[in-house]
């Protein structure tokens, strides 16, 4: 996994946690990256949200955004990476 292929924020993010956790192994550092994306998921289903509303209309009336459960789901990865690193996010 490369962090040329994340978003330019969760990139940053990424390497100043790599930067600052040198120690950490090779599966270490895919964890780190696979965090960062989870962050850009997070962040790209959050902006969808306050553009869009977080219910939208469905065969049978109002329903939650499907992003809701995209960024729901996201942040649920990150937090088991971050225990599996024993970090939290602003590491």
């Amino acid at each position: 996994m490369k962090l040329d292929s994340l978003p330019t924020e969760a990139r940053k993010w990424a390497d100043k946690v790599l930067n600052a956790h040198k120690e950490l192994t090779e599966s270490g550092r895919v964890l780190v990256i696979e965090a960062a994306r989870e962050r850009a998921t997070i962040a790209a289903a959050e902006d969808a949200l306050q553009r869009e509303g977080y219910l939208i209309e469905g065969l049978h009336g109002p329903k939650a955004h499907p992003a809701v459960a995209v960024a729901k789901n996201a942040r649920a990865q990150l937090l088991r990476i971050l225990i599996a690193l024993n970090m939290n996010e602003e590491e």
